[in-house]
């Protein structure tokens, strides 16, 4: 259009092509932890997680307890867990599968508590079923 080989475009809009909308808020580091000292401790991991390792939604409610090494301090994304309507929760391959994030600070005491899960239904067995604590 700008070149004219079209003359005219019904369907241009002016101002379309810029987005206008506010920045979302951020938490600052500091508020992040104090947020980790008031939720449930079988939360704070799915937190730190999220906020430090970049983990989309999806990517950690598919989190299994095979995908946490806690010695190398990774944490291997390989599923995800998404509902789709009519079929549930299903487990599926996320947009970027196999990839390995660092959480050198995850410690075997965040994630766990005297080798249980803290919370079956975010870290479920190595069979993809939920499992409880």
């Amino acid at each position: 259009m700008d070149d004219q080989l079209i003359k005219r475009n019904h369907c241009r809009i002016k101002g379309a092509d810029q987005e206008k909308s506010p920045e979302r808020p951020v938490l600052t580091v500091a508020q992040v932890y104090r947020l980790v000292d008031v939720i449930e401790h079988r939360y704070r991991t799915l937190l730190l997680l999220g906020t430090f390792a970049g983990l989309r939604w999806d990517e950690l409610t598919g989190l299994r307890r095979r995908d946490l090494d806690l010695d190398a301090g990774t944490v291997k994304v390989e599923h995800q867990l998404i509902q789709i309507t009519g079929k549930g929760l299903i487990f599926t391959d996320p947009r970027s599968a196999g990839r390995k994030v660092r959480a050198a600070w995850l410690r075997k005491e965040e994630a766990t508590e005297g080798g249980r899960c803290q919370d079956g239904r975010r870290v479920p067995d190595t069979e993809g079923t939920e499992g409880h604590a």
